[in-house]
């Protein structure tokens, strides 16, 4: 059985919203709360004391979806919760709670499906018994990404720039939610969404659900397709593609109703 079963597997981060980190609207966006989690999630593998340092190793993020309930802004403090929510046979759910120190108040809910990768970088089984460090926790409940693209949705093309990359030298996982509302933004200001979704459009992600299936290096071309989901004018649906016309990455994005 693993060392691990005397080890932790929930642990809590804090950190504290930065200017620079805000966005036009003056909060932290859905890419700037994944970047946080990311963070949190660095630095808990560096904690001798959490379970997940002692069978992971090296991986990548699959999946992860995000709810925020409030906005975040500059100088608010948050406490981030790390669950270890599931273990697959070469997989992790983690799920996370953000939390105001000040209040307590639930800011976020948000989970993340992260592949454990062996030398050869293919993914690799989970060390036995890691599912011993399964906690309970509540996940984020949010819609999966829409598979099918309809015809006449919005694309914007784009080359992945090295301030894309982060320090696996592919696309960090933030940027493609980023890729996403900005070309939501683009498709407002062209007015390329229908009338239904015309008011959302330039409004702030508040719910985002990506799914990763290739990674995107330095240089690389892609398209990125938008289109608002019908029956839900506050829900917009995205899908990510190279040249060679591999699918890359697929979203839903939702607004603040109005």
């Amino acid at each position: 059985m693993l060392e691990a079963r005397a080890m932790v597997g929930r642990i809590e981060r804090t950190l504290v919203a930065r200017g620079y980190e805000m966005n036009a609207t003056g909060t932290i966006p859905l890419s700037g709360m994944a970047r946080y989690l990311e963070h949190c999630r660095w630095e808990a593998m560096s904690d001798a004391g959490y379970g997940l340092r002692s069978v992971w190793g090296r991986g990548v993020v699959r999946a992860q979806r995000i709810d925020l309930f409030s906005a975040l802004r500059f100088g608010h403090e948050i406490r981030v919760d790390i669950c270890i929510f599931k273990v697959g046979r070469t997989s992790i759910e983690l799920v996370h709670a953000v939390e105001l120190v000040e209040t307590g108040e639930l800011v976020a809910r948000a989970s993340a499906t992260l592949v454990r990768l062996g030398p050869d970088g293919r993914p690799s089984p989970l060390p036995p018994g890691a599912h011993e460090l399964v906690q309970p926790a509540v996940p984020p409940d949010v819609p999966a990404p829409p598979s099918v693209v309809p015809e006449g949705a919005f694309v914007r093309e784009l080359v992945v720039s090295p301030s894309d990359q982060d320090i696996q030298q592919h696309v960090n996982q933030a940027r493609y939610i980023d890729f996403v509302e900005d070309t939501r933004a683009f498709a407002a200001r062209e007015r390329s969404l229908d009338v239904e979704h015309e008011a959302a459009g330039p409004a702030l992600g508040r719910r985002v659900s990506i799914e990763y299936a290739l990674q995107a290096t330095f240089g690389e071309k892609l398209g990125v397709a938008l289109w608002g989901i019908q029956g839900e004018a506050n829900a917009f649906g995205a899908e990510i593609r190279n040249a060679s016309a591999e699918l890359v990455a697929r979203a839903r994005v939702e607004t603040a109703p109005k």
